[in-house]
């Protein structure tokens, strides 16, 4: 092998594994002849791991640190790491070691002229099942190309990478724009480093609100549009039978939530939009 990689780790509050993963990830490359480079951004919003990690690899040649001043989100950190990347191929994986560094060879063997690889672990959690099953949903909504299954460990072509690297979404879902600008997929099984089914690492809210935004911004679906006329009309039925004014709370409740999230994603964007200017992306 001797395709270049670079691989992107969103950092959130994982210092007691970083230092592994990039330790294995280095042994692996070197061990199959693979020039790379490793990209951690710090999502943290803390100054102090901020610090941490400088100086934990600060004398690695090949690791960049970028340490955004805020938090905001795993998706705008992986993206923020891959428009850090070279003309490479991209693999994306979290910093704690729920997929292992050993089975990057694994992705690369299988990417052939694909355009994304993902590697998947069985995932039964209620939340993770859940997760797929709207996301299935959602998904034909998003592209009639999509996978059956997505996962945070990846493999991305350096193609779809210079595609990605012109992307700009007010909204950024690292799936639904992998979806949108990827035409071939492929999965391959790698190991499970917990040797146990996985429980989705998304709160219930936080998935809501994550496909509450993706209907937002990736689909045709008013979905903004809806939770504003929504709260309005229950205030007309107060006198309907009981069933009705249950049915009207639920989706005026469902409501005040989307709009909720409309307003953190746009706190959020802006706040994306800076760390990309401070750093040098726009």
């Amino acid at each position: 092998m001797n395709t270049e990689i670079s691989v992107v780790i969103p950092f959130y509050n994982g210092l007691g594994t970083v230092g592994e993963l990039v330790s294995r990830v280095t042994s692996v490359c070197v061990s199959h002849e693979l020039p790379f480079q490793i990209i951690i951004v710090d999502d943290s919003g803390k100054p102090s791991l901020s610090s941490d990690l400088q100086r934990i690899f600060k004398k690695h040649e090949y690791v960049s640190v970028f340490s955004l001043h805020k938090n905001i989100g795993q998706h705008a950190a992986t993206f923020i790491g891959i428009l850090h990347c070279g003309k490479t191929s991209v693999v994306t994986m979290d910093e704690d070691l729920k997929f292992i560094p050993e089975d990057i060879p694994v992705l690369l063997q299988m990417l052939g002229d694909n355009d994304l690889v993902y590697g998947l672990v069985p995932r039964n959690g209620t939340v993770g099942m859940f997760r797929e099953f709207v996301l299935g949903v959602l998904k034909p909504m998003i592209s009639t190309r999509y996978p059956k299954r997505t996962s945070s460990f990846r493999l991305i072509s350096s193609k779809t990478v210079e595609e990605l690297k012109r992307l700009r979404p007010r909204y950024i879902q690292m799936e639904a724009m992998l979806i949108q600008n990827c035409k071939h997929f492929e999965y391959c099984e790698v190991e499970d480093q917990h040797g146990k089914s996985r429980e989705s690492g998304y709160s219930s809210l936080s998935l809501y609100l994550m496909i509450s935004g993706m209907l937002s911004h990736y689909t045709w679906v008013p979905w903004i549009g809806i939770s504003i006329i929504i709260p309005a009309l229950t205030s007309a039925i107060v006198d309907a039978e009981i069933w009705k004014v249950a049915l009207m709370s639920v989706l005026s409740l469902m409501s005040v939530i989307n709009i909720y999230g409309e307003i953190k994603n746009v706190i959020r964007n802006r706040a994306t939009k800076k760390e990309l200017k401070r750093l040098g992306n726009i």
